[in-house]
């Protein structure tokens, strides 16, 4: 669904009017991580907790949740002097109100996870964002230009919470105690400060570009960046979804841990490493065919972006290692190293434009990965070693499907973008699955990724 909106919305509307969606986003997105505070994976990661407690903890998300609104409202001018764009003011004001709503979803949603209810937070999220694009299409046809993003990121925060309340029938008590949520709290913080550390390092990018480069150019690097990812997310979101809570319960049972974890990173490799590669190899035509002529400029910066994609979905795998063990320090302490390198490969890269950021993006990725396995692996169950023995076979038949698709691509002529694009894609399917067949056991581990939802969703 999100990838069938943004081909639509992506012809309907210029990079520019995304752009300006994106500068307010950029800047006001952090407020998310306060609403949260952490609290929803503190409610998950608990193994005993009460109906006093959870009540607690709603109320304080609610009240985070207007006054991050009452926030965004009163530094909606400063955030249109910064970019000089007066029309971000208006903008900001009404994305102002999603934190209002998000806030009252909070406990919910982590109630519905803590019950492994992934099917319902799934149907939930899939109606809502039908709504919302509904809504953003209807009015981009309606020649309402940015406004028709806005209308689409609100009305899908709306429907959420509708949607949220109506499936999970827990309700809060008005009794509060916050002596009984110390430890929570505690846990909470140090969550809260590694995503704000985190959100600002991921979206430096954008501020830089959307500041010093304009809203087009921060149009075609953002749904370049949103292109990539839609199809990885498919995998890896209800994957992380359900790794939370799964890694949790087993935190004292490092056997079970390490083989959980192995699979799950088998089988996230399994799945997007090779769309990562097709991807990268074919990026000229997806943009072409997906986006349109208007958006071509963004084909060079979407192949860029996907050097960092092939590794960097495993390689944030590391915060379920640390959260569902409890190493929330050391989560944090690794969120500031992770972005005190994105800090400076972005302020180096911004003097050669979004190409230059697009390239720090992925040397700030690949210089860190190992220090950073390194340190949040260590006093876990898991090691570096086994990090690396599940994505190697991935990995390696990935690149091999890839080098054999550029020499056909170098062969083989087409009619069209869209016949070279079908049938590129089936053979990169064939190929990668013959590879992967040649390895010792590759028709079992086959059989077993393409099970992959049974393995997720099995409890132990």
């Amino acid at each position: 669904m999100r990838t069938g909106s943004t081909i639509i919305l992506a012809r309907l509307l210029i990079p520019e009017q995304f752009g300006l969606v994106g500068m307010v986003t950029a800047l006001t997105g952090f407020s998310e991580t306060f609403k949260d505070l952490g609290l929803s994976d503190a409610t998950v990661q608990q193994k005993n907790i009460t109906h006093e407690q959870v009540s607690t903890l709603f109320w304080i998300n609610t009240s985070l949740g207007v006054m991050i609104t009452l926030f965004v409202v009163a530094v909606s001018p400063a955030i249109a002097w910064f970019y000089s764009e007066p029309r971000l003011l208006e903008v900001s004001l009404v994305l102002s109100l999603s934190y209002l709503f998000s806030g009252l979803t909070v406990q919910h949603q982590a109630i519905l996870r803590r019950q492994m209810r992934f099917v319902q937070i799934g149907s939930v999220h899939v109606l809502s964002s039908a709504i919302g694009v509904a809504l953003g299409i209807t009015m981009a046809i309606r020649d309402c230009g940015y406004w028709a993003l806005v209308g689409m990121n609100l009305s899908t925060t709306i429907f959420t919470a509708v949607g949220t309340w109506t499936i999970c029938r827990w309700r809060p008590g008005y009794h509060m105690s916050l002596a009984k949520i110390g430890s929570m709290l505690r846990f909470g913080r140090d969550i809260t400060g590694f995503n704000i550390i985190n959100y600002f390092s991921r979206n430096l990018d954008n501020i830089l570009i959307g500041r010093y480069c304009g809203a087009g150019s921060l149009g075609l690097y953002d749904r370049a960046y949103k292109l990539m990812m839609l199809p990885i997310q498919q995998v890896r979101v209800p994957l992380a979804s359900v790794g939370m809570p799964a890694l949790s319960t087993l935190q004292n049972d490092p056997g079970k841990f390490r083989l959980y974890y192995k699979k799950f990173l088998s089988i996230l490799s399994f799945f997007y490493m090779p769309l990562v590669v097709y991807l990268i190899i074919y990026s000229d035509v997806i943009i072409l065919l997906l986006l349109g002529k208007d958006w071509i400029d963004a084909a060079y910066i979407f192949k860029i972006l996907g050097i960092t994609a092939f590794i960097q979905p495993v390689s944030t795998t590391r915060g379920l290692v640390m959260v569902s063990c409890g190493k929330t320090k050391k989560y944090l302490i690794s969120g500031i190293a992770n972005a005190l390198g994105m800090i400076l490969t972005f302020s180096i890269g911004i003097h050669w434009g979004v190409t230059g950021i697009a390239i720090g993006y992925a040397i700030a990725n690949y210089s860190m990965l190992l220090p950073l396995l390194y340190y949040s692996f260590n006093e876990t169950p898991i090691s570096i070693s086994l990090f690396f023995k599940a994505i190697a076979l991935p990995a390696f038949c990935s690149m091999m499907m890839g080098l054999i698709l550029i020499i056909m691509a170098n062969k083989i002529q087409y009619e069209n973008a869209l016949s070279e694009l079908v049938v590129s894609l089936l053979a990169a399917i064939i190929i990668y699955c013959t590879i992967f067949l040649l390895f010792p056991r590759g028709r079992e581990r086959l059989i077993e990724y393409c099970r992959y939802p049974l393995m997720v969703f099995k409890r132990y």
